[in-house]
């Protein structure tokens, strides 16, 4: 077994800091006092994965290996931007107004049960909120 090299730093940085960086900016882009309930994050979330997932199945058969993987990843941020954003929304509809919460959804693993975590809990009422 070898050390911890540089081209391992760049690995981490690349799984890890680049998807949460996205998600901080997306988070923090979001200004809007929306809410989002379950069934709507649900729909959203399942859709963004079903379409990004038909995207890499296109790119897989009609884009050259090198290109491919560069696109795969645009399109793999965009959507941590995307379900980061969403979760802003269906945070506030759960009552909980600190959208800095959302970035979990970028950390790899922990974000996928955060996310479930997210579809799942209630919602309140607005008079429940204020």
């Amino acid at each position: 077994m070898g050390s911890f090299s540089g081209f391992h730093l760049i690995i981490v940085m690349m799984v890890l800091l680049i998807p949460v960086g996205v998600a901080a900016i997306a988070v923090r882009s979001n200004t809007d006092l929306d809410r989002l309930n379950r069934k709507a994050f649900i729909l959203r979330v399942v859709a963004a994965i079903f379409i990004s997932a038909m995207v890499a199945a296109t790119l897989n058969r009609s884009v050259p290996e090198g290109a491919a993987s560069a696109i795969s990843l645009l399109v793999g941020l965009a959507l941590v931007a995307f379900i980061a954003s969403w979760a802003v929304a269906r945070l506030r509809d759960m009552g909980n107004g600190r959208k800095s919460l959302a970035v979990i959804t970028a950390i790899p693993l922990v974000g996928f049960f955060y996310v479930i975590y997210l579809m799942i809990a209630p919602s309140k009422s607005v008079a429940e909120v204020h």
